[in-house]
């Protein structure tokens, strides 16, 4: 994370994050912890002046992991349908299939997918946010048979 003392380490691993959509964070800041790594180790020297500069914010981005109650099997998926009508939305991914299990979330395995906001406005995107996290208490996205 960039700050104004530089950059900062907040979390380490053996490998990068598997669920961020490239091409949605370089859109909102122009690079993304891929191209960030690559350059660091190819051109070590724009790296080191890069980061003397920090980043533009080109667009504001949000990342939403959905919520589901109930398990069973997915009749209909919704998602798509339901999330295009909304200005700020970028992109969904791993969402159930029709025929596919959906399981009660208890956890990041279980998450039934992951939506990308992308826009000028924060306002918007909170609206947009509010208006996912109502669709989806309604359970406007999915159609499941329930299982035990």
């Amino acid at each position: 994370m960039y700050t104004e003392q530089g950059p900062i380490l907040i979390e380490s691993g053996a490998r990068m994050m598997g669920t961020i959509l490239e091409d949605a964070v370089i859109s909102a800041i122009g690079d993304s912890h891929v191209t960030t790594t690559v350059e660091r180790y190819v051109q070590p020297e724009k790296f080191r002046n890069r980061l003397m500069q920090g980043y533009q914010l080109n667009k504001n981005l949000f990342c939403i992991t959905l919520v589901s109650n109930e398990t069973g099997t997915v009749l209909e998926n919704h998602v798509v349908e339901r999330l295009q009508e909304l200005d700020s939305f970028y992109k969904v991914f791993h969402t159930p299939q029709v025929g596919e299990k959906i399981y009660k979330t208890v956890d990041l395995f279980t998450n039934p997918g992951i939506i990308y906001l992308l826009h000028d406005s924060q306002e918007q995107i909170y609206k947009d946010y509010k208006e996912i996290r109502r669709l989806e208490a309604e359970g406007a996205f999915f159609r499941v048979e329930c299982s035990i």
